[in-house]
């Protein structure tokens, strides 16, 4: 797309309640833009509420990362609120709370995000301070050695001193053999304890420049003021090398994979998880659905069969989890007291291969067809939501006019189309298991 290039993206949503009729119309209008230097900018005009979010991505996460070096873009993301040329250490959070507003970030498996919420009025700043901090960030020694300290805690607390954390990674560990998505996005305490500044700059080099990002702007704004803004700022930067990402490298699974941790926790849990498509790929629609059908509220298949009627587990969830070049499908489960581990995998496993051999019933798609729009009228409700949904399906999902027209394309999928997906992404020689039991001294954490 050749500079100065901006199409607009306006589709109407009909927001849908549980049990009731469309009741009331929804219309989101995103302005693509893109400034001289190529940088991709979205535009979301609302002025419902005096508000903006300013939301930037970067597409450098986990899976750029190599062994040896896990743990360097999170590493990085806490570097950020430490200075940059015409920034001092601390200035960012200090300006954005003193005009009012507030400001977060994350690191995840294929991006790196920070964003600002702010009354308009605080704009002007809010753009000079991300753009002086995209290509001139201060890398000290010294705010290396503090945010070392504080990410090495971050671990400890989340993953080495937590049950879910440590299953969570040894999971990872097990569903991916070769593909850095089964590397922990914190790091490794060893990579952690090793970065040196050296590391730390050359990272941010590669990373974060114009031809990596996305921005997105989003609430009480003026599309054609705020292009200008960000152009005077943004456009005038270095674009950079855009950034080689790792291809899909991950052999095809051929059985069962298990493991065990044994770990002080009052009750055993089970992990399971499901390699299935990449974001972009149309097999993740039934999975999206299959995903409520399973663990979306009580009449839910593994929590009506397996908690309420049979109750052979205390608890069960499924957790369908995105990502550019594969997707999670996770099954999460405590066994009810007195049932075995074995007795309950074997419940979970049954609830699955009939998904796998029979549609699903109408009446229980319907329902989970239901749930799973509102939860995506309830994500668009704040400005803050819209921000990071449009960015995210702007890069990871073949962009905004597929999320905006994702009702209509669950409305149109057949229960038999449900159970082709499940069938090809949930058998049994697919799985990856998890299971923590509890040692002797028991006790929970």
């Amino acid at each position: 797309m050749r500079p100065g290039f901006s199409s607009t993206c306006r589709v109407g949503l009909a927001a849908i309640a549980l049990f009731a009729p469309p009741t009331y119309g929804l219309e989101l209008e995103v302005q693509r833009h893109q400034l001289s230097n190529g940088l991709t900018v979205l535009l979301h005009e609302e002025h419902a509420v005096p508000v903006v979010t300013f939301q930037v991505f970067y597409r450098c996460g986990g899976k750029d990362e190599v062994v040896g070096a896990t743990g360097i873009s999170h590493l990085l993301e806490h570097m950020m609120f430490n200075g940059s040329e015409h920034y001092p250490p601390k200035a960012f959070d200090e300006l954005l709370e003193a005009a009012g507003g507030s400001s977060n970030g994350y690191t995840w498996k294929d991006q790196t995000a920070y964003m600002e919420t702010f009354p308009p009025a605080a704009l002007e700043l809010v753009l000079d301070m991300e753009a002086d901090r995209m290509r001139s960030l201060a890398i000290t020694p010294e705010s290396l050695e503090q945010e070392r300290g504080i990410v090495a805690e971050e671990r400890r607390w989340a993953v080495d001193n937590d049950n879910d954390g440590a299953q969570w990674e040894a999971l990872l560990s097990l569903m991916f053999q070769a593909h850095p998505y089964r590397e922990p996005v914190v790091g490794w305490m060893d990579d952690i304890e090793h970065f040196d500044p050296a590391q730390l700059q050359d990272w941010y080099d590669r990373c974060y420049a114009p031809s990596n990002a996305l921005v997105v702007l989003a609430g009480d704004l003026e599309p054609e003021a705020t292009l200008v803004a960000l152009e005077a700022r943004f456009g005038v930067l270095d674009a950079g090398e855009p950034m080689a990402h790792p291809r899909w490298n991950e052999p095809e699974q051929g059985g069962l994979r298990y493991a065990e941790l044994h770990r002080p926790a009052g009750q055993p849990s089970i992990s399971m998880g499901y390699v299935g498509p990449s974001s972009s790929d149309p097999d993740l629609l039934p999975l999206e659905l299959l995903d409520y059908v399973m663990s979306g509220g009580r009449s839910s298949m593994l929590i009506d069969e397996l908690v309420h009627r049979d109750a052979v587990l205390l608890d069960v969830s499924t957790t369908l989890i995105p990502l550019e070049q594969a997707s999670l499908f996770l099954i999460d489960a405590t066994p009810a007291d007195g049932v075995e581990v074995e007795q309950a995998m074997e419940a979970i496993e049954a609830v699955v291969e009939t998904l796998r051999r029979l549609p699903v019933e109408p009446g229980r798609l319907e329902r989970a067809r239901r749930q799973l729009e509102l939860s995506l009228y309830q994500d668009l409700e704040s400005v803050e939501e819209r921000a990071d949904l449009f960015g995210s399906w702007e890069l990871f999902y073949g962009g905004n006019e597929i999320l905006l027209q994702r009702p209509a394309a669950w409305a149109a999928l057949e229960p038999e189309q449900l159970r082709q997906a499940a069938e090809r992404w949930l058998a049994p020689d697919r799985r990856s298991v998890v299971v923590l039991f509890p040692t002797e001294e028991g006790g929970e954490e």
